[in-house]
């Protein structure tokens, strides 16, 4: 419980910092705070923000997340959380990349839920998968994808630009794609991307 709360206050302090502001990254496929998927399973989250302001020290941030990844990550090596990059361009523009063995590890480490996995592992899970809006038009309903259990699907709650590995099939409401693999979700309630 301990180790929660104080994940839970590190991680707060880190999302004051680093939230609201769009960039361009991994290889242009997101264009905002986001997530990629690569076709292990393997979740790269971006993040980039406005860091003008005189208050803010990139030192003192990168050291919160390294000890954040620590903390989270244990003594595991390698470890299943790590970050890749963190760079301070001149115009005062931070980008920093954070690469996750699975989205279990980026859940216990952000404190916000996201499966990666197929449709019965997400049912498992205890999710009930909406009819799903197909990004050329039409519907999935549950009858379809209850024979397609072994479709990937993310689960996510958080609002974020999400680039799986392949070309996305539907989305829950509150999604849009924007992009053959890249959708963008808004708002904090439960949203499903089939891929």
């Amino acid at each position: 419980m301990k180790k929660h709360l104080k994940t839970g206050l590190m991680y707060a302090a880190l999302l004051v910092l680093l939230t609201g502001c769009g960039f361009s990254g991994s290889g242009g496929k997101l264009t905002a705070n986001g997530i990629s998927i690569d076709k292990k399973g393997v979740i790269t989250q971006l993040i980039a923000e406005d860091f003008s302001q005189s208050y803010y020290n990139a030192d003192e941030l990168k050291g919160q997340i390294e000890s954040m990844i620590k903390e989270t990550a244990g003594s595991a090596d390698p470890s299943p959380i790590r970050m890749k990059s963190f760079q301070l361009s001149e115009d005062k523009k931070l980008s920093v990349q954070i690469e996750y063995d699975s989205s279990a590890f980026y859940k216990e480490f952000n404190q916000k839920e996201l499966l990666c996995g197929t449709v019965a592992e997400a049912a498992k899970a205890g999710y009930t998968i909406p009819d799903l809006t197909k990004p050329e038009g039409g519907t999935i309903t549950a009858a379809e994808l209850s024979g397609m259990q072994d479709q990937k699907i993310v689960v996510l709650e958080e609002a974020l630009q999400v680039a799986p590995p392949s070309q996305i099939l539907g989305v829950s409401e509150g999604i849009t794609v924007t992009a053959d693999n890249v959708a963008v979700k808004e708002g904090e309630e439960t949203g499903y991307i089939l891929y």
